[in-house]
């Protein structure tokens, strides 16, 4: 018998974002681990995506508009002029909302940043209309060539703050364990949980990815819970003086009832074998495991 143990579904952490998963061969100087906020990684995208964006206007700028791209961009203004405006008459209800304390302040900045955006497209829509209307002056080319450059620093400037939070493998290998020790913020959600079932190094030929799993929890003696094999440990370890291997199962557990650290019984179903077979191999019953979170 071996142990399983709940854990939530889901984690998100801050600063700590691991790039490689369990298992994956990695070489010595390979990025495994970067210590970086969401934000900056947020920036960089956003500020590259401005570049192509003024990249384009640009050799707009140089080349002029043909009569077919003239009326797509016409439709691309009244797109935009649509949607900011019904961004701008929801914000007004947001606002409202707000004041009488219905919403958080954290939807409310939400909902005023995408206004913000959506009036940023707007204007774009607009000068890229009047660009190929009337074409650019040797000035505006000149301003857009500067916003270009500008963009280009910020790239670099978010670039150099990602590969100084990169942390490298010192050798080459395989990823055999992903479970960081600790972790400044966790965000768990329960909807799913796994199954963390220890198997003898004995059984590890008939344990193969997407088999079916049943699990019993001591809290829910007389409940079954099903699931499938999802990961298979690529290093053993010792457990009960026994050396075994983690195999990991997947729980639906959307009517909450499983709670990290509860124990119990699974039992993993191997297909069908001939009674031959059955005669000379021990026959496998329930595994007592552990059960952790999902991540």
């Amino acid at each position: 018998m071996n142990v399983l143990k709940l854990a939530s579904s889901d984690y998100g952490m801050v600063y700590l974002e691991p790039v490689v998963k369990e298992g994956q061969r990695v070489r010595e100087g390979d990025v495994i681990v970067r210590i970086l906020s969401r934000e900056t990684t947020g920036n960089l995208e956003e500020t590259e995506a401005a570049v192509a964006k003024e990249k384009a206007n640009l050799e707009l700028m140089k080349r002029g508009g043909r009569p077919e791209e003239i009326e797509q961009a016409k439709e691309e203004v009244k797109k935009a002029e649509s949607e900011y405006q019904t961004s701008t008459e929801e914000l007004q209800r947001f606002r409202e909302l707000f004041n009488k304390k219905l919403i958080s302040k954290e939807e409310m900045d939400k909902k005023e940043s995408e206004n913000a955006v959506l009036n940023s497209e707007l204007g774009i829509a607009k000068n890229k209309l009047k660009i190929l209307q009337k074409g650019a002056s040797e000035e505006e080319i000149r301003v857009s060539e500067a916003e270009i450059a500008r963009l280009e620093a910020k790239v670099k400037l978010y670039k150099d703050q990602v590969a100084a939070s990169d942390l490298k493998s010192p050798i080459s290998g395989i990823v055999t364990h992903l479970r960081p020790a600790e972790n400044l913020l966790k965000i768990a959600n329960y909807d799913t949980m796994r199954v963390l079932i220890p198997v003898s190094e004995k059984d590890m030929d008939i344990v193969s990815l997407g088999q079916k799993v049943k699990a019993k929890v001591r809290s829910f003696p007389f409940k079954t819970f099903s699931g499938l094999v999802t990961r298979i440990s690529h290093q053993g370890e010792k457990y009960n003086n026994k050396e075994v291997f983690t195999v990991t199962s997947k729980i639906d557990n959307s009517d909450l009832l499983l709670k990290p650290g509860m124990t119990g019984q699974a039992k993993i179903y191997c297909g069908k074998r001939s009674i031959a077979y059955l005669l000379l191999r021990r026959i496998v019953g329930w595994i007592r495991v552990e059960v952790w979170s999902w991540f």
